[in-house]
């Protein structure tokens, strides 16, 4: 009898130990599987914070426009004489720029809010005066129809350094004469979809001319062929 009930004690027993390994074992798999969902919700960036190093940059309606360049030596693409005073075409430049005070939009007549963003074409000049002081108005259009109607630019003058003194429309028109100033801009604010542009140097030469964008990107300046050249 006594055997018989030590015999049952061990097989309780060893239930016992059985059931208490099952339920560790059970307890340790759902620690392991709990800390594994802990790192991957870790792992995970939380909503607002800077995306991962290799991840993707967001995309953008708005992408800014590269500034497209091209700056010329002698001989220059284009040279013209108004009245005394000589103009070269020294550069061009496509793409977006930074509004400046100068800068004035057409529709409203009033500078740009300095900092707008902008996509404009800019002719750069070098402007030599002649021996009489004279005052000079920008006489550069874009032709922007096959009627030949003339937009004028966004710059109505130039950025002559204040040598003569005088009131701030004085300084800007009238340059000192037997001077060369180089880096005058005109800028014209145009669609970002237009890859060709017809200009006229305005004034007594009125010279016709195009800035075009070729297939590798590149500015290209051409004069207009007239009569005389073909």
């Amino acid at each position: 009898m006594d055997e018989d009930k030590i015999h049952r004690q061990k097989i309780l027993i060893c239930a016992l130990a059985v059931a208490v390994i099952l339920l560790l074992g059970i307890m340790i798999i759902l620690f392991i599987r709990g800390r594994v969902e802990e790192n991957i919700t870790i792992e995970q960036p939380p909503a607002g914070s800077a995306p991962a190093a290799n991840a993707p940059p967001p995309a953008s309606s708005t992408p800014a426009a590269a500034l497209k360049s091209a700056y010329f030596a002698l001989p220059y693409p284009l040279t013209w004489m108004d009245g005394a005073d000589g103009f070269d075409l020294t550069g061009v430049t496509l793409g977006e720029i930074n509004a400046m005070p100068d800068i004035a939009n057409m529709g409203t007549g009033q500078p740009y809010a300095q900092g707008t963003k902008l996509y404009a074409l800019t002719l750069i000049l070098k402007i030599s005066t002649g021996n009489s002081a004279s005052c000079l108005s920008v006489n550069m259009r874009r032709v922007v129809s096959e009627e030949g109607d003339l937009a004028q630019p966004n710059t109505t003058s130039y950025d002559f350094p204040d040598v003569r003194g005088g009131n701030i429309q004085d300084r800007l028109r009238c340059p000192a004469p037997n001077s060369t100033f180089d880096n005058q801009k005109i800028v014209f604010v145009v669609p970002q979809t237009d890859k060709e542009f017809t200009f006229t140097t305005g004034g007594s030469s009125n010279i016709f001319f195009f800035v075009t964008v070729e297939n590798d990107g590149m500015l290209k300046v051409e004069k207009a062929p007239t009569s005389e050249n073909g």
